[in-house]
């Protein structure tokens, strides 16, 4: 599961999110579209599936707000875990 957090303080409403990760192990900005919640604010985690075990993926998310789209977060970078 990975956690989209809302800014901190602004001004402007917050419309939605959009989340993203890299190719595997790409070593790249995150660019692939794995979540888009433009009209759903409320929503701040999301279950990312699909991931290979021991493979190493970067995360970014965006926030719409009436300006339009923010710039990437910070990049997370996470090792898919490996079930038991």
């Amino acid at each position: 599961m990975v956690d989209v957090f809302e800014p901190g303080s602004s001004s402007t409403t917050v419309l939605g999110y959009q989340l993203f990760r890299n190719e595997v192990n790409s070593h790249m900005i995150p660019d692939v579209l794995i979540y888009d919640g433009k009209a759903v604010p409320n929503v701040k985690q999301i279950l990312v599936e699909s991931l290979e075990s021991g493979q190493s993926y970067w995360f970014a998310y965006r926030v719409l707000n009436r300006a339009g789209w923010s710039d990437l977060s910070p990049i997370l970078k996470l090792i898919a875990g490996k079930l038991p």
